[in-house]
């Protein structure tokens, strides 16, 4: 808001790294590390919905390494680009909770992640 208030909140899982907003406005995701899925909150009337992300499994509960971080929205199709330790990246369908996986050749823990506006370069920090 203008005044920057706080109007609402919803519940999203654990420890929630990143926030990431849909291309029409309509939702907004939480990337939760610690209990390895992505929030989808919805942005007038708050509710929620969990969305399972974990191409390691789930094995090592909270001393895991391999939860998901970050995010960045597609803006083609509105799916969630998720890098797992630069070897996997997780193609989320927010629609259906359908996640799909890809190789990447970074084999490396990541930090961060941004998409080019026309979608076609993704970048990961990695270190």
């Amino acid at each position: 808001t203008a005044t920057r208030e706080v109007t609402g909140t919803a519940p999203v899982g654990m420890r929630p790294f990143d926030v990431d907003v849909s291309p029409d406005g309509r939702e907004v995701y939480a990337t939760d590390h610690d209990s390895f899925d992505v929030t989808a909150v919805d942005a007038e009337s708050l509710r929620t919905r969990r969305m399972e992300v974990a191409p390691y499994g789930t094995e090592g509960g909270l001393g895991s390494w391999l939860k998901p971080h970050y995010a960045v929205v597609r803006p083609e199709d509105g799916k969630l680009l998720l890098p797992f330790e630069g070897e996997r990246l997780a193609v989320l369908d927010p629609r259906t909770g359908e996640v799909t996986i890809e190789p990447m050749t970074a084999n490396t823990h990541q930090h961060g992640a941004a998409l080019a506006p026309d979608g076609t370069l993704l970048v990961v920090g990695t270190g």
